[in-house]
């Protein structure tokens, strides 16, 4: 009687798999995270609302300010509700309240490092930087828009778009836009209606082609802009992973750099503004403009070079 093979199963691992934790939101991934090209964490914010179909108004008013604000009182509750416009830009336009809204968005979506879409990293070395450094309105630049649109990009807004002294795309070397070809309306930089790329009025697309609407640029203004631009994205890429010790130095230098203030600024002191109120004002421009008339790096400028060789060896070790 011939032999007959037993034919041979594949076995079955009983072990239940490991699931992971879920989010309460879309875990949304952020785009350029921990590089110059980062979008802002108001670009972020708005995907994560057009991912849930609902408006920013309505995302921040029902989920993120709740965890930032854990006790609301009833009367509370009802502004939120209803003034959700009002509650969407106070929270999302304060750079000092960036650290509450970023733990509330990593909580809601399982991302780390959100904080790296926001200018906390300037405040590790300067508080006075955060002061001021947004822009009043939205700024874009219409051909970058488009061109995304046309390649199949998923459409952002930079975060160095929403700094107020960056007026010129580097790509294209023209002026970025703060009013809407459609409708010429100004917008805030945070609105209730708010979608990465449209118009938070009228609703329509904001990119345009190059050729259409290409104007003329001072050479001079186009070097500052290039060179604003490169600073500004050291800065952005150094100042997360420096160590304590960097950053205490940093912090000091800034002594230099106000008491060149105060001397600017003399006249208007002796008004009777305050040295402290009027360094907030004008800070963070004054310190870009400062900083392109020495020419130099960020760390160059900052005397960083021994000590961020030292922050990779401290960090990495």
């Amino acid at each position: 009687m011939p032999n007959k093979r037993l034919r041979v199963y594949e076995s079955w691992n009983l072990i239940p798999p490991v699931i992971p934790e879920r989010s309460r939101l879309y875990s949304l991934q952020p785009i350029g995270l921990g590089t110059p090209n980062a979008e802002s964490l108001i670009s972020y914010a708005a995907r994560l609302a057009d991912a849930h179909c609902v408006s920013l108004g309505e995302l921040m008013s029902r989920e993120v300010i709740p965890l930032v604000v854990k006790e609301l009182n009833k009367n509370l509750r009802k502004k939120v509700s209803k003034s959700s416009w009002l509650l969407t830009y106070w929270w999302l336009s304060q750079p000092k309240k960036a650290p509450e809204v970023v733990l509330a968005f990593e909580t809601l979506t399982l991302q780390e490092h959100l904080w790296l879409l926001t200018l906390l990293p300037l405040g590790r070395c300067s508080p006075f930087l955060l002061d001021h450094a947004l822009c009043e309105y939205r700024t874009w630049c219409p051909a970058c828009l488009q061109e995304w649109q046309n390649a199949g990009r998923t459409i952002h807004e930079p975060l160095l778009w929403s700094l107020r002294s960056v007026t010129v795309c580097p790509y294209h070397k023209q002026r970025l836009h703060s009013r809407c070809v459609w409708c010429d309306g100004h917008q805030t930089i945070v609105s209730e209606n708010l979608r990465v790329g449209y118009c938070s009025k009228c609703q329509n697309w904001l990119g345009i082609p190059l050729e259409m609407y290409r104007g003329h640029v001072a050479e001079e203004e186009i070097k500052q802009q290039a060179w604003l631009n490169e600073f500004l994205r050291d800065l952005l890429i150094i100042t997360p992973v420096l160590n304590t010790e960097a950053c205490e130095q940093i912090k000091s230098s800034w002594d230099n750099i106000k008491r060149i203030f105060r001397r600017k600024f003399r006249q208007t002191l002796r008004r009777g503004y305050a040295a402290s109120e009027l360094l907030k004002k004008q800070g963070f421009e004054e310190f870009v403009k400062y900083c392109y008339s020495s020419r130099k790096s960020a760390k160059d400028l900052l005397a960083l070079d021994q000590l961020w060789v030292d922050s990779k060896v401290k960090d990495n070790g």
